[in-house]
Parts: C-alpha cells; sequence; structure tokens
C-alpha cells in the first residue's frame, strides 16, 4: 500500500489548477483517476493472503483516494459515509481482489 500511495502522490499533479472535488465533476477525470490509481495496489493481488490487517489496510487505502480527490483534510470529521456519497462510489477495491483471485484460481488449477 505503500508503493500505491507513492504513485498516488507523483499522479496527483494532473489537477493541481483545479478547485477542490473539480476533478470528480468531470466523468472521465474521475474515471482516468481511480484507473490511474486503483491499478497501482492491485498488482499481483491474486497471490495476496487476505487477512484482517491487510483488509483494514486496503479500506483505509480506498477511502485515503477518495479524500485526497475531494481534497479533503484529515482534521476535518467527514464520515467515510459521507465521502463515498460525495464521490458516488462504492468501496470495490476489496471485492475487485476477491474476483481477481477466484478468478486466478480457476486459471491454475
Amino acid at each position: 500500500m505503500q508503493i500505491a500511495s507513492w504513485g498516488f502522490r507523483d499522479i496527483n499533479n494532473i489537477g493541481v489548477n483545479s478547485p477542490p472535488g473539480a476533478l470528480l465533476c468531470d466523468g472521465r477525470m474521475g474515471s482516468l483517476w481511480l484507473a490511474a490509481y486503483m491499478s497501482i495496489p492491485l498488482y499481483r493481488c491474486e497471490a495476496w493472503t487476505i487477512e484482517e490487517d491487510l483488509r483494514k489496510r486496503i479500506e483505509a487505502f480506498e477511502m485515503w483516494i477518495f479524500r485526497r480527490m475531494l481534497s479533503i483534510s484529515w482534521t476535518l470529521k467527514v464520515s467515510n459515509e459521507e465521502v463515498l456519497r460525495r464521490v458516488n462510489q462504492r468501496r470495490e477495491l476489496l471485492h475487485t481482489i476477491k474476483i481477481r483471485k477466484v478468478a486466478y484460481l480457476g486459471h491454475v488449477c
């Protein structure tokens, strides 16, 4: 997850001059951000053993990305549900990892 957050910070300059949350108003730019940022933590996820600690870190990383996209400071008291409502998304990263693991299992066996 650390490498993914570094990648997020490197790509974060795409919308430097945009007002907070403006990148999500245009559906194409929001999709571009999600495609760019979610591909990093999904690299080789098929071989991971997902335990409780890793599951929590994956969910925290996903929320961290959404909060960064909306320019929500960590000091603000904004619930995760409110952030998901603002970006009009659901938590999908863990679900995507599980689907990829099942597909990989079918490919290997």
